[in-house]
């Protein structure tokens, strides 16, 4: 008849190979589902930095026309602008 170490000794191991499976399952799992729908949100996520980075190109070079066309209008607006600003903020 086995000891009770011994028992203990069996238990523990079979814990400890079942522990080591169920790792091998969560990596498996990690490398299969995980990691790739990360790397397709992180590219997702560079496109739309850019996107975003040439809208904003656009839009800069718009306002930079725009001055250069109608300064005077630029002004007033920026004037109106700052006003406003200093009237919210007392």
């Amino acid at each position: 008849m086995a000891s009770d170490t011994d028992k203990a000794a069996t238990i523990e191991g079979e814990i400890r190979r079942q522990l080591d499976e169920l790792r091998a399952q969560i990596a498996t799992l990690v490398d299969e589902k995980v990691t790739p729908r990360i790397a397709e949100a992180r590219k997702e996520a560079e496109d739309a930095i850019h996107r975003v980075g040439d809208a904003a190109g656009c839009q800069t070079a718009t306002v930079a026309r725009e001055i250069r066309e109608r300064p005077f209008t630029a002004v007033l607006i920026a004037a109106a602008a700052g006003l406003l600003i200093g009237r919210l903020t007392r």
